[in-house]
């Protein structure tokens, strides 16, 4: 079978093409550890760029003769100067695999990669799904640092009362987190950049599954916050699919003393109840290995891991080329119709 050439443009999002994103994503890890609902606000969520003034997410697709997406992979900027942007797919439906569409894509997203602002890494990748990692490995990614998959169904068991002195709460309506949650998540992720932990709270919220109901604040009796639990419920009608709730971030601030940890564990537990109350009949949580505390709280909530999860960075010679290849790249993508279809480039072009 022939196929035309991938097609970049600017990922515009609110177009008919979030539904076929969500259609294609569902198609290829349906049977695999990290299935789960995909819908449109999911999709949106990843490609949107993170924040105003970011650039925008590049967006590459193969549509077969028929219209029908076929194949994608997305390239986008980190959330933070100095941080870590991101690579979604090559994603390939089952039915058109293994005829060269992964590469073609990847290929196509090669030259703004190679001016990328910092550090590229791909999206979350099961260790069972093996041939995914041998794509990367062939194309030069190298693996990096790992996370845990774990999954829970809800409701989780009880969590055990804390102590008075801690108060577990939602943010009250107007409320400006912008300085505690910062200070929270800087000492809670002290190897990320100072901008990710400043910027958290509007990151948060500007996420358009945020609701307050499923943020979980800690503090203790002079109102510092100790932890902070941040649960998107997944609302959806997919057949076959259970409702779910992603938990976005737990943060605990150090020292990570048995009794730092009981409160980690009552917000999470907090915060998917609240997901649990709006539908969410699962949960599911990926936990970057050097946070092995978050994972020893999920199990000891009720979580069971499910499968290791692996991320390719790029190459950094394919980041070497001139820095004209993204104003190039974008300057084509901006030609993209009101429509969200895309016009092509004509490049040469690449699953998880």
């Amino acid at each position: 079978m022939t196929y035309p050439a991938p097609r970049l443009a600017a990922y515009r999002p609110g177009t008919g093409l979030d539904d076929q994103l969500a259609a294609l994503g569902y198609a290829c890890i349906h049977g695999w550890p990290d299935q789960r609902p995909i819908t449109p606000a999911l999709v949106r969520s990843r490609l949107r760029p993170p924040g105003e003034a970011a650039a925008p997410t590049l967006l590459a697709t193969v549509h077969a003769t028929g219209g029908e997406l076929i194949a994608a992979a997305a390239l986008r900027h980190p959330p933070a100067p100095g941080g870590t942007g991101r690579l979604w797919g090559p994603v390939v439906h089952p039915a058109h695999q293994r005829r060269g569409l992964g590469t073609r894509l990847l290929h196509t997203l090669a030259e703004p990669l190679a001016a990328f602002p910092g550090t590229a890494a791909t999206a979350e990748i099961p260790a069972q799904r093996t041939a995914a990692g041998a794509f990367f490995t062939r194309h030069r990614w190298q693996p990096t640092a790992g996370a845990t998959l774990l999954k829970a169904t809800l409701p989780l068991p009880a969590a055990p009362a804390g102590p008075a002195t801690v108060a577990l709460r939602a943010p009250c309506p107007g409320e400006d987190l912008t300085e505690p949650l910062g200070l929270l998540y800087a000492a809670a992720r002290p190897e990320e950049p100072a901008p990710a932990a400043t910027g958290a709270w509007d990151r948060w919220q500007a996420d358009e599954r945020y609701t307050s109901h499923c943020l979980t604040l800690a503090h203790n009796h002079d109102g510092r916050l100790l932890a902070a639990a941040l649960v998107y419920p997944l609302a959806h009608t997919a057949p076959g699919e259970p409702a779910e709730a992603l938990l976005g971030d737990l943060l605990l601030r150090p020292p990570l003393a048995p009794d730092r940890l009981d409160t980690g564990r009552r917000a999470a537990a907090h915060a998917v109840a609240a997901a649990h109350r709006l539908g969410a009949a699962t949960a599911r949580a990926v936990i970057p290995d050097h946070h092995q505390p978050v994972v020893d709280c999920l199990t000891a909530l009720g979580f069971t891991i499910t499968a290791p999860i692996g991320y390719w960075h790029a190459p950094t010679a394919a980041r070497t080329w001139p820095h004209r290849a993204t104003a190039a790249a974008l300057r084509s993508a901006s030609r993209q119709p009101k429509d969200g279809t895309a016009t092509g480039t004509g490049a040469r072009s690449a699953d998880e």
